[in-house]
């Protein structure tokens, strides 16, 4: 199973959530979205509810696996892996070895950029990237080094951009609220343009001083 606890940072912290959960009697987890890739794949030979147990059951035995759902009907599986631990490659190795076949599901995958407001913390990152993760058709979530932009590579034929900024605002809770909006960030030629205009400001910036 899994679970988003949403707390107030400044009257507890993750660690002694975890340790609460843990004194009951339970294991825990944490699913840190940063670190955490998600693949899709098309398993065959699966015929009742006992093969998709068996394959799920494979999937979670993969050092590096945090997450595996099976579903029967459309013969696919939503796997959530630490790629500093594995691959898909050796997910699907996995699956062929419990006797089924695998193929990672090549969709057409689109990119949305988001731009972040009420982001005050670490763990406000944690809860948004954990959200987005539970999100049928997320496949993967990057976090720009500012901390207040999100790269969301989604499946668009089950879901988008709305859904995905209703989800972020709907984290938000309590003392805190989240927004999103769509960010178009620069090309790289752009970039390279600005940066050659910086440049170039600052030599001239010098020359004037070395001049006086």
């Amino acid at each position: 199973g899994q679970a988003v606890v949403r707390y107030m940072p400044e009257l507890i912290n993750a660690k002694s959530i975890k340790e609460t959960v843990e004194d009951a009697g339970f294991q825990v987890d944490e699913l840190l979205e940063q670190d955490i890739d998600v693949c899709r794949l098309r398993i065959k030979g699966m015929s009742c509810t006992s093969c998709s147990e068996a394959a799920e059951r494979a999937l979670l035995m993969v050092d590096g696996v945090k997450k595996a759902v099976v579903g029967l009907a459309l013969e696919e599986a939503k796997v959530h892996f630490d790629p500093n631990v594995t691959d898909p490659d050796r997910i699907i190795e996995a699956i062929e070895d419990a006797g089924f076949g695998a193929d990672p599901i090549r969709s057409d995958v689109n990119k949305v950029h988001l731009k972040l407001e009420g982001i005050n913390s670490v763990e406000d990152m944690n809860l948004i990237q954990s959200s987005l993760g539970s999100v049928e058709g997320v496949n993967h979530i990057e976090v720009e080094s500012d901390g207040h932009k999100i790269t969301v590579s989604y499946d668009p034929d089950v879901t988008g951009p709305r859904s995905l900024i209703q989800c972020i605002q709907e984290a938000g809770r309590g003392p805190n609220f989240y927004h999103a909006s769509l960010y178009n960030p620069p090309r790289r030629r752009e970039m390279e343009k600005q940066n050659e205009i910086r440049m170039y400001k600052k030599q001239f910036l010098w020359s004037c001083l070395f001049s006086v």
